[in-house]
């Protein structure tokens, strides 16, 4: 391989040049995995954010979590962590919200069952 004169200057002995070329070659491959895994985890993370910012029904049915590539990138954990937390106090809402109708609901009489109409149709 012919390398040009401005990288030249840098080996030391032309020997060395193709281990040069194969430690650059192996960085920039570990750049672009550690910069797809960071999609990958930013996706995730950005789903389950516009999720939590529609506080509608959110179908788990056949949910799997995703693959991801290994652990979460260092710069994406305090935005999972609030995402996180962001969630619990959905959840903990809910339980509120929840325990309050139960409690509406248990105080409502139950209705009477009745032998006849209650409506009377006048118009057929």
């Amino acid at each position: 391989m012919i390398w040009p004169a401005a990288v030249q200057d840098y080996l030391p002995d032309a020997r060395y040049a193709h281990a040069y070329y194969l430690a650059v070659e192996e960085t920039i491959a570990e750049s672009a995995a550690d910069e797809a895994a960071n999609e990958l985890w930013m996706s995730v993370i950005e789903d389950l954010e516009a999720q939590l910012a529609a506080a509608g029904p959110v179908p788990t049915a056949g949910w799997v979590p995703p693959a991801l590539p290994g652990p979460l990138p260092e710069d994406l954990v305090e935005r999972a962590v609030r995402l996180a937390q962001a969630q619990a106090e959905v959840v903990e809402a809910l339980r509120t919200s929840l325990e309050a109708t139960a409690g509406e609901l248990a105080a409502l009489a139950p209705a009477r069952a009745t032998a006849s109409a209650v409506y009377l149709d006048v118009m057929g």
